[in-house]
């Protein structure tokens, strides 16, 4: 009976810090490895996502008129920007 709660103890301790095989198969299949995805009958190591590149903003242009300033989407011909002279 005690070896099984030291065995307990031994599994929770590596699960907490990480065991060295574990770091080893992460950095030579260069992927993310837990070894106790084992026991949920899941894959041991998952590659790693790329990621995701957030959608680029549209480019706001901004003129000064009257009293206010307008913003578009798109340059309007004849009309200055702020910020250009």
């Amino acid at each position: 009976m005690k070896r099984y709660g030291l065995l307990a103890v031994i599994l929770v301790l590596l699960a907490a810090c990480g065991s060295p095989m574990e770091y080893h198969l992460a950095k030579t299949a260069h992927q993310d490895c837990d070894w106790l995805r084992w026991f949920a009958d899941v894959p041991v190591c998952n590659t790693f996502a790329a990621p995701e590149k957030p959608a680029p903003q549209p480019e706001v242009v901004c003129y000064r008129t009257i009293g206010d300033v307008e913003c578009h989407a798109q340059a309007m011909d004849g009309w200055t920007p702020i910020g250009s002279s």
